[in-house]
């Protein structure tokens, strides 16, 4: 068990900081501080208070505005005349195997500009095998060996 504190000894612990916080307080009140601007300063920065001015707009009706959005029906000019699934390219995808690089670390093919190595993906497929003359390449539309174009 704890022994009995001393009453006298915790009036003094107690009536210590009380003390303290009198002193600071009435310290703090007795020393004056110039202000951080001087009064022509103020003078200069207060704003003159006036009546603020709202104008309340009413809402303006405009007539004669056509949308830019809508055409006129049967409108064509400006369209060719070909369809342009005709126009556009077929679906058959040209691929130009143009450099191979083979040592003993790694790999590497440049097909159609794209540096690839053997397992990378490409447009859809797979990159299967990289030989010394050409690139097997595999995907869900079967397989297809690419070979080095001779310049």
């Amino acid at each position: 068990m704890a022994a009995p504190v001393n009453r006298s000894r915790f009036l003094l612990f107690s009536a210590v900081p009380v003390i303290a916080l009198l002193i600071a307080f009435a310290a703090s009140r007795s020393i004056h501080f110039n202000p951080p601007v001087t009064p022509q300063e103020q003078a200069r920065a207060a704003v003159p208070a006036e009546p603020l001015r709202l104008d309340l707009r009413q809402a303006q009706e405009v007539h004669g505005l056509a949308s830019p959005f809508r055409t006129a029906s049967g409108d064509k000019a400006g369209y060719p005349e070909t369809p342009l699934a005709e126009m556009a390219p077929g679906n058959a995808q040209t691929r130009s195997l143009t450099f191979i690089l083979m040592n003993a670390e790694r790999k590497i093919a440049i097909i159609n500009g794209q540096v690839v190595r053997e397992g990378d993906r490409f447009e859809g497929s797979r990159i299967a095998r990289i030989e010394k003359t050409r690139v097997l390449v595999k995907g869900k539309g079967g397989q297809e060996w690419l070979v080095l174009q001779e310049h």
